[in-house]
């Protein structure tokens, strides 16, 4: 029965397909969905950007208006107004065609700061995808420690099983010898549920993680045929900052573009100055719409400036500075908490990186000594110094320990690359 399961073990990995953590990441910035949406976000920030540098250029417009006026004066000519309104008296067919040209000359910079608030915009996309690969990395480490776990746990709570269920056996001759108590041996029956139970909840979260890394990376993963290997442990400790990170970049982002805002609401209560040129052909006829038309001829043209200053609109400057000011300090605010919840992050990391390590020396010293009680209880078995059932308990604790420790040592891994992602700046941020 053993060599069926090391041959079946043996076959299964000649055609098992191996894949690291390293590959779920790469896959994952290639083709995720979300990355790639946050890619379109920022260029279509880029693109409004580049349509922004229209405000330095004069607008050109081209005017065509036709109307037929009908006089209801009975021939009475000239032209009223009343108030703005101007009348003109006669009936016929009126045609015009205008030219007309609009510059800002200046605004006090109000266009530089809205060149200034697109670019930040930009630089926030940039980084939103940036963070979204740091929580991407981070989705993909969770569940791939989780598999890892599970497929351990699945393959080494098989073999505790049996032997388990060989403890029971031989508990079992014991009882119909009348040797042993009912009720223990009841108890044995119920670890061995239990352990069967185990092994479908390990089968099954392994299943569920795969689908999930799937999903993430991208990669269509089968739990019959693919192997995940162990995360390549890198035993630096880094120290990350908060500030270099891409969430504190973008909040510092944020922060600076709301500044600007400030400034630029500012700048929009000075005056503005701008020019205005206009080139007028007319022609009118009180027949014909198509005469009139054909009478289109120069008329006049102008140039002018203004300067044009809002004194007062209703306080609205005070309500609106009042709320930008009140979005700076929120935007402070939320920095001070996210600057906190990196630190604590960081500074947890170390903890579990020293603490599993600690462990990681104590298991294996345990299991050590484990290893030296199953083989002296072996050699006292061979001589029937010992019973059978001590000896497989002393097996059923090595396994255990091994089952320990091989966790441990994926906890130990898990928690160096949680801080290697936390150490990932805008610089090792890569776009695809």
């Amino acid at each position: 029965m053993r060599f069926i399961l090391i041959l079946l073990v043996l076959i299964i990995s000649l055609y098992a397909n191996e894949i690291t953590y390293n590959q779920l990441l790469e896959s994952a910035t290639k083709d995720s969905n979300l990355l790639k949406i946050r890619k379109s976000d920022e260029l279509i920030e880029a693109a409004r950007l580049k349509s922004l540098y229209s405000i330095y250029y004069p607008t050109l417009s081209l005017s065509y208006n036709s109307e037929y006026k009908k006089d209801l004066a009975d021939g009475l000519s000239g032209i009223e107004s009343v108030g703005n309104t101007v009348i003109s008296n006669g009936t016929n067919w009126q045609n015009s065609l205008s030219l007309n040209m609009n510059y800002e000359l200046y605004q006090f910079g109000v266009k530089a700061k809205q060149i200034v608030l697109a670019k930040q915009d930009v630089k926030i996309k940039k980084l939103l995808w940036c963070e979204e690969q740091t929580d991407l990395f981070n989705n993909i480490l969770e569940r791939f420690s989780s598999a890892r776990k599970a497929s351990i746990q699945q393959v080494m709570q098989a073999e505790l099983l049996k032997l388990r269920k060989e403890l029971y056996s031989v508990k079992q001759r014991l009882y119909r010898a009348g040797q042993y108590s009912k009720i223990d041996l009841g108890d044995e029956a119920i670890d061995i549920i239990d352990m069967e139970r185990d092994i479908e909840n390990s089968l099954m979260q392994y299943q569920d993680d795969l689908l999930e890394l799937s999903k993430l990376s991208h990669i269509e993963l089968d739990s019959n045929t693919d192997i995940l290997l162990p995360i390549v442990q890198n035993n630096r400790l880094y120290n990350p900052s908060f500030s270099d990170s891409a969430r504190g970049l973008k909040q510092q982002h944020k922060i600076n573009q709301k500044k600007e805002e400030i400034s630029l609401h500012n700048r929009t209560l000075m005056p503005k100055l701008s020019a205005y040129s206009n080139y007028y052909l007319f022609g009118s006829d009180v027949n014909s719409w198509q005469e009139a038309t054909r009478a289109l001829d120069k008329k006049s043209w102008s140039v002018g400036f203004m300067l044009r200053w809002n004194l007062f609109e209703g306080f609205k400057h005070n309500s609106e500075a009042e709320r930008l000011e009140y979005e700076l300090r929120r935007l402070n605010e939320e920095k001070d908490l996210q600057n906190r919840e990196f630190d604590t992050s960081v500074k947890m990391a170390h903890l579990r990186i020293t603490h599993f390590n600690e462990v990681e020396i104590k298991e294996k010293a345990l299991l050590n000594e484990t290893n030296e009680k199953l083989f002296m209880m072996q050699r006292l078995r061979k001589g029937r110094r010992v019973g059978i059932i001590s000896t497989i308990q002393v097996e059923i604790e090595q396994l255990q320990r091994r089952l320990n420790l091989k966790l441990e040592q994926i906890d130990s891994a898990k928690a160096y690359a949680k801080l290697e992602i936390l150490q990932i700046g805008v610089n090792e941020c890569n776009q695809h």
